[in-house]
């Protein structure tokens, strides 16, 4: 299987299209994935984004951020899948309270624990980390 990914479909430069090119220098192919209805008359949807993954940071005080983006994910529920990730942007250790912080955004409704072991002061503390965001 050859897979072929082009960025330039919505270019104004309509002569000189990726795909354009391939195929005139001989590519062919048995199926195509499109993001744009094509005159093949199939295309389940047209253009956008169906899904988001986006990264909270829980460690704010007032809790604002976690609680707009939970309202955020409400407004668009059932047009698009928003994810949001209990993220302890300062660190686990570093930022007192994260643990908490974390807890407190997933009791809210906030999907999935995220980490940053690597801000963490020394190895052995990311590595700490790590293990209490999988508990």
């Amino acid at each position: 299987m050859l897979f072929v990914c082009v960025p330039d479909e919505e270019s104004e430069d309509v002569d000189d299209r990726s795909t354009d090119r391939l195929i005139a220098e001989g590519l062919r192919g048995d199926f195509a994935i499109t993001g744009e209805p094509t005159d093949l008359h199939i295309g389940i949807q047209a253009k956008g984004v169906l899904a988001i993954r986006s990264h909270v940071d829980v460690t704010d005080p007032t809790f604002r951020t976690v609680e707009g983006l939970l309202e955020v994910r409400d407004r668009i529920k059932g047009k698009m899948d928003l994810q949001l990730v209990a993220f302890p942007q300062d660190g686990w250790l570093r930022a007192p309270g994260a643990e908490a912080a974390v807890i407190r955004a997933l009791d809210a409704g906030v999907d999935i624990v995220g980490g940053i072991p690597h801000f963490e002061r020394t190895m052995a503390d990311g590595a700490t980390a790590v293990r209490a965001a999988c508990r």
